[in-house]
């Protein structure tokens, strides 16, 4: 729901509780005017019958004009007027219905009188229904206003913020150039607009810089490290050296390998999470997977692992090659690093799903843990601890969801597409 919605629908609802309010206001308003006219009109006649009376009095009562007049002894009380409703019969239609009532007892040349008169009222329910009517109609009135000007400002007004955000939601770190605005008739929108034009300039200038330095320091690490590597094994070829030495060299070029794959790594990592792979095409995964696989049954036989696969053929996903290579390249290494001697690894590749289980020791290590950069569990030192960290951040690139479990002596990766 957007946000001319939320408050076009707030409004009408406050209209409608204030219309409600405002038509028992103006019922009891209206009903209280009407009694009033109703009393008044009633006095009006009252007065000119005392006045008819005092010029003529009558000897003996009459009944008219919704009048009644009737001498009494003078005994009874003078009192009046007073006002009371009353049911009187409909002269045409024979049927009852309330009516505004006054009564007194008066005493004019010395005989009184008792006096009735009535007449029609308004009914409540004539009322209601009046009072209904109007508010009803000025309420569809506000209401299609109210829907016109929302549609009005949404469409007109806030056009220069539809095009802000798209512009927003199409704006990539990547690009070199900062976001284009339009100019805005309304202040605040060209203040944004000239808030946001700073802000991805500056991210621009910093992801470049950023991306610079981490590009320039990955090969200036790689030339020196290939420099040592290469002198420990010229020093390695020595036949002078003792059986120490030749150890604290060997341990030097695995800490150096190690240091190698590790800026690498990294390196990947911080070009996966910018985006900076976007060559996305048809991908044939069975055949990919099948192609990897070839290159590992040496590394299989030499830890005697049993390999079962059941995949389905031509499964295509959409991705960057080399990005998907390096995704699965991880998860099969990972099942056969952290596989046991003579262990077992199963790969399933359906149309949603690629599943790949080894064997393997219990870990100490919450399996989702492993997804974290340098998580790793304590009985695999050598490794790195960033092969499913890049795994995952491949997987997020493309929406896929990775989860890792472990059921008794089962490792199990699930990847779905």
């Amino acid at each position: 729901m957007n946000l001319i919605t939320r408050f076009t629908l707030a409004f009408v609802l406050v209209a409608a509780v204030v219309f409600i309010g405002g038509g028992f206001i103006s019922y009891q308003v209206v009903k209280k005017e009407i009694q009033s006219e109703e009393k008044r009109f009633l006095k009006s006649r009252y007065k000119r019958l005392l006045k008819y009376l005092e010029m003529s009095p009558p000897a003996n009562g009459f009944t008219r004009n919704k009048t009644i007049l009737e001498p009494v002894n003078k005994d009874v009380s003078l009192y009046g007027p007073i006002f009371s409703d009353t049911l009187v019969q409909h002269e045409h239609f024979g049927k009852m219905e309330n009516q505004i009532k006054l009564e007194s007892v008066v005493e004019i040349a010395g005989q009184r009188y008792h006096i009735i008169q009535f007449d029609l009222i308004v009914e409540s329910d004539d009322i209601i229904k009046s009072v209904t009517k109007s508010m009803l109609i000025t309420f569809l009135i506000l209401l299609f206003s109210t829907v016109m000007i929302a549609l009005f400002i949404s469409y007109y007004m806030l056009a220069p913020f539809r095009i802000l955000l798209t512009n927003i939601q199409n704006f990539s770190i990547t690009q070199k150039e900062p976001i284009q605005f339009t100019i805005s008739k309304v202040k605040e929108f060209n203040k944004i607009n000239h808030f946001l034009l700073d802000m991805t300039s500056k991210i621009i200038s910093d992801y470049q810089l950023l991306k610079e330095f981490t590009e320039n320091s990955s090969h200036e690490f790689q030339t020196p490290i290939a420099i040592i590597q290469g002198k420990l094994e010229n020093m390695l070829e020595e036949n002078n050296l003792s059986q120490s030495q030749m150890n604290s060299l060997i341990e030097m070029q695995s800490t150096l390998s190690r240091l190698s794959k590790m800026t690498t790594s990294l390196s990947l990592l911080t070009k996966i999470e910018n985006h900076e792979f976007n060559n996305t095409e048809k991908l044939n995964l069975s055949v990919i997977l099948r192609a990897l696989l070839k290159e590992y049954e040496e590394l299989l036989i030499l830890k005697k692992i049993t390999l079962s696969m059941d995949l389905a053929k031509d499964i295509e996903i959409s991705g960057d090659r080399v990005l998907v290579q390096i995704m699965l390249t991880n998860l099969i290494s990972n099942a056969i690093r952290h596989n046991i001697e003579s262990g077992k690894i199963n790969l399933t590749l359906s149309a949603n799903t690629f599943i790949i289980w080894n064997s393997g020791l219990p870990t100490d290590v919450n399996p989702s843990d492993f997804f974290e950069r340098f998580k790793k569990s304590n009985q695999h030192g050598n490794s790195l601890g960033l092969g499913l960290s890049i795994a995952q951040k491949i997987a997020e690139n493309y929406k896929y969801c990775i989860n890792y479990q472990v059921e008794d002596d089962r490792h199990i990766l699930k990847l779905n597409f």
